[in-house]
């Protein structure tokens, strides 16, 4: 992404994010910011995603975790509708195209399918 104070969002920067959603679920819970954490719950179900479908080898868990991620976002949008949470076009991407690219890669390679 563009526009962070200036600077970009690398896939190393995302990386590190998502891996450390620990500290922030911490402070949430001290505060008992309940929509802080569905926010959370998010974060990590896109890392679930990330390390199934974003790697070299295709992981065998990367159906189940489209699935919680589309679950959880589906859900997010839902209830934060009024805040204008949206399905954006990199978020329709993971939940659909994502998949789409994981089952071809199947067909192509069943032995060694690569990830996304």
């Amino acid at each position: 992404g563009k526009g962070y104070h200036g600077g970009v969002f690398t896939g190393g920067d995302m990386k590190k994010m998502l891996e450390n959603t620990g500290i922030l679920y911490n402070m949430a819970e001290e505060q008992t910011n309940f929509h802080c954490l569905r926010f959370i719950e998010a974060f990590r179900a896109l890392n679930v995603v990330r390390k199934a479908c974003f790697s070299t080898k295709l992981m065998p868990n990367w159906n189940s975790a489209l699935a919680e991620f589309k679950r959880v976002i589906t859900a997010l949008i839902e209830d934060y509708h009024d805040i204008g949470m949206t399905c954006t076009l990199k978020i329709h991407a993971v939940i659909w195209h994502v998949r789409e690219h994981c089952q071809d890669q199947i067909l192509l390679n069943p032995e060694e399918p690569k990830g996304y």
